[in-house]
């Protein structure tokens, strides 16, 4: 009865985390309600200056739970940007534990307040967190013709004239690849054989409006784009079929994850040229979906900015050409 009871309270182990980051919410939302008062009548760059810190503040908080509460393993190959940059972060999406991802890589680069995401325009309607995010700076978009491609670019214009840092993150599949929904995945590549583009195994034909237009109205404020691809350990059964990535819950209850250590690879990968196809509306490599552990590319996004005559040295190519150093840009990954 009682090893009944402590295995229980182990598999819940989640809602310490859980009421934690959820009690404090309301508490951080005043704080940066206050401050945003305050700041009223001084120039935005300081009102933004503080909102990062206290962001910084809040998901350092999140992030102690999902790397030293849980006892996970982070691995992360290569060496990361000395200076801070403003970059766009282009991943796969598989599950809800996806941005803290993009946030184990910013506090590293020591660019966690600067954290901004894309998101689908449904998630403004979460209490506190969606209408908080939108202050941040983030962008809330709709998909197909509901895109407001304006409304986009001039909220991304007024960050750049504030000088805002930017880590800008997007999920461009649109929604998580969940082997366990297969319509889901049936109707993406229907779609995909429809428009002539590769038919993708491992991820979501990407919807990549919101990219294509983040890059192009920023193309001379970023130093680089991140191309992002993340694979769970334990999301691949003995037959080599995809299993259900871990959901936040899951990494706080570890035996979830797989039978061994909880542990995720992200495979870091900086953009390169690669082969772009195009179909109305949209910008595809060829390579995306090539490959699950280091060849997924999901945009070529050199290819949006500049000619293929302008790479950087080593074969890779950065977005403003002043940046072409030739140090190494690639975070990690098996190649």
């Amino acid at each position: 009865m009682l090893l009944s009871l402590v295995l229980h309270t182990y598999s819940m182990r989640y809602f310490l985390p859980a009421a934690v980051m959820m009690g404090t919410a309301p508490t951080y939302v005043l704080a940066w309600g206050a401050w945003r008062l305050l700041s009223a009548l001084l120039p935005a760059r300081f009102y933004r200056e503080v909102d990062d810190r206290l962001y910084t503040i809040y998901q350092s908080m999140v992030l102690f739970f999902f790397e030293n509460y849980t006892g996970v393993q982070v691995i992360i190959y290569g060496d990361l940007p000395k200076n801070k940059e403003n970059v766009i972060y282009l991943s796969n999406h598989q599950c809800t534990v996806d941005w803290i991802i993009a946030d184990m890589l910013a506090i590293r680069q020591n660019a966690l307040g600067h954290v901004r995401y894309v998101l689908k325009d449904g998630l403004k309607w979460l209490p506190l967190y969606g209408w908080y995010f939108s202050q941040h700076g983030g962008v809330y978009v709709k998909r197909s013709a509901k895109f407001n491609e304006k409304e986009m670019r001039e909220k991304l214009r007024t960050q750049m004239k504030a000088e805002t840092s930017m880590y800008l993150v997007i999920f461009p599949e649109g929604t998580r690849y969940n082997p366990e929904i297969p319509k889901v995945i049936a109707d993406s590549q229907l779609f995909a054989e429809k428009e002539g583009l590769a038919i993708l195994k491992h991820v979501l034909t990407p919807r990549v409006k919101a990219t294509h237009v983040a890059i192009d109205t920023m193309k001379d404020y970023l130093d680089a784009v991140y191309d992002v691809t993340v694979a769970y350990e334990g999301t691949v059964d003995h037959k080599g079929q995809r299993k259900l990535a871990p959901s936040m819950t899951g990494f706080h209850c570890r035996e979830k994850l797989s039978a061994g250590s909880a542990r995720f690879l992200p495979a870091l990968l900086a953009w390169a040229a690669h082969g772009v196809v195009a179909a109305p509306g949209w910008v595809l490599p060829q390579c995306w979906g090539a490959g699950f552990w280091g060849r997924l590319c999901l945009l070529s996004a050199a290819n949006l900015a500049f000619p293929p005559q302008h790479p950087g040295l080593c074969g890779k190519q950065c977005l403003n050409p002043r940046h072409h150093t030739g140090r190494a840009r690639v975070l990690g990954g098996r190649g």
